[in-house]
């Protein structure tokens, strides 16, 4: 099995409607996202997904999100932008892209705290 993965960052803001019942203030972060895939072959010049192409799916969906208040985003409008539901919306978009091999994604919202999501 081969685990192929990618890791980029970015710059975004968010609060979280109902934390701690008050909610919390607009606040930004240097989130780091990580991509992991997962193919069992390679293909016949012996690379099982190629990095460029991993990339550019991540960083489609990373620059809908740069420098945004993730709260004004349509996805982000009803679903707290949690980073745990940061994490399983990356996940589901690029299940989409990269047709059922994506077999995790972290997404650090600061150093040392991050939140992982894999379909089980």
């Amino acid at each position: 099995m081969f685990i192929i993965s990618y890791e980029t960052q970015f710059q975004a803001s968010h609060f979280v409607r109902g934390y701690k019942e008050k909610g919390e203030p607009l606040h930004e972060h240097n989130w780091r996202v990580e991509v992991r895939l997962r193919k069992k072959e390679t293909d016949e010049t012996g690379i099982a997904f190629d990095f460029e192409d991993l990339k550019k799916e991540t960083e489609n969906i990373v620059s809908s999100l740069k420098e945004k208040n993730l709260n004004e985003l349509e996805d982000f409008k009803i679903m707290n932008p949690t980073t745990e539901n940061l994490a399983k919306w990356f996940h589901d978009g690029l299940q989409k892209r990269l047709k059922g091999i994506v077999e995790e994604v972290r997404v650090w919202e600061a150093e040392g705290c991050s939140i992982v999501y894999r379909e089980d």
